[in-house]
């Protein structure tokens, strides 16, 4: 019978089709992220089909940037100094996996040796903080060397975030003692926003 036969095929191709499809709100944005192997190199396109008008569009980068400063009771040094838990301390809570720019910048004159470290949160973080001053190789995801520069900057491919945890960012200078401020940008060029906040020392208040 010819007409089963194509159903027959029109069934099978229907299968392999791997063409996404979805409904959009009217008068809303939509945003698809793409996600692929981290390790693949590959060109991407886009070529939607919609029985309306529409607008594709790349999603600008979000950005976030907060400011802090090293002081005579914050400024710690680099892992190497048993101090260096004790300099201010970030959250980047990022809602999946993807790749952020992080950039520490510091105005200071003559200029410093600056870097950060970037480690998993882990639950026995008190109130979210580092406390050990031990770096397990677990929860150590990059950190950049160590430079006499006004700004240093680093790519960093960060893995979808265990529930309820981020990542900590901890800038530092290389040896403990000097006092300047600073400020810590972190880009996501995808576009997913994602939040960055400092960590104080203290727990938080519980809820009432």
């Amino acid at each position: 019978n010819c007409a089963s036969g194509r159903s027959a095929v029109e069934a099978e191709r229907a299968s392999d089709d791997q063409t996404p499809r979805f409904g959009c709100p009217p008068d809303r944005l939509t945003r698809v992220t793409p996600h692929w192997n981290r390790w693949a190199l590959l060109s991407l396109s886009a070529h939607p089909a919609s029985n309306v008008p529409l607008t594709l569009a790349m999603a600008p980068p979000v950005s976030h940037s907060v400011r802090g400063k090293w002081d005579a009771k914050t400024s710690g040094g680099c892992p190497r100094n048993t101090t260096w838990i004790d300099n201010p301390q970030f959250l980047l809570l990022p809602p999946s996996a993807g790749t952020y720019s992080i950039s520490l910048r510091c105005a200071a004159s003559p200029k410093l040796d600056i870097g950060f470290v970037v480690l998993r949160q882990e639950v026995k973080d008190k109130a979210g903080r580092k406390t050990s001053t031990k770096v397990r190789k677990s929860e150590l995801v990059s950190k950049t060397k160590w430079r006499t520069t006004d700004q240093i900057s680093m790519e960093v491919e960060l893995p979808e975030p265990a529930q309820g945890r981020g990542y900590i960012v901890l800038p530092c200078t290389f040896e403990p003692g000097p006092q300047a401020g600073f400020e810590l940008q972190v880009v996501n060029a995808a576009g997913e926003e994602f939040s960055l906040m400092p960590i104080g020392d203290e727990p938080p208040a519980p809820p009432v």
